[in-house]
């Protein structure tokens, strides 16, 4: 049965195209052949998964910035934050943002 083999979804499109060289003339052909077969839904299959883990990487990185720039600007009396202290802002919260999201992204790259 070919009811367990996996279907050719945008994320992996130009990989199945690349793979399966008989079944597919080029990708226009992968994509229409994926639209009238299965559906224009299925070009989104997988697109959940992804924002799964994007949201909450975004939403501690403006979390994170946010707090140590108004942390910065009490710490050291200032209303206009540096470039460079921008920039070491921006880095840390990166950081931060990843450091705790990281854990989510690996738990649904296993699902």
């Amino acid at each position: 049965m070919f009811v367990n083999q996996p279907k050719p979804t945008p994320s992996i499109l130009m990989w199945s195209f690349s793979l399966q060289r008989g079944v597919y003339k080029n990708f226009v052909d992968t994509f229409l052949t994926i639209v009238k077969e299965e559906g224009p839904a299925e070009l989104y299959r997988g697109l959940t998964p992804s924002l799964i883990g994007k949201v909450p990487y975004a939403a501690t990185n403006y979390f994170a910035c946010d707090t140590l720039r108004k942390s910065y600007k009490k710490i050291l009396k200032k209303d206009e934050i540096e470039n460079i202290a921008t920039l070491l802002i921006g880095s840390a919260a990166g950081a931060i943002s990843r450091s705790a999201t990281l854990p989510l992204e690996v738990a649904l790259k296993h699902m």
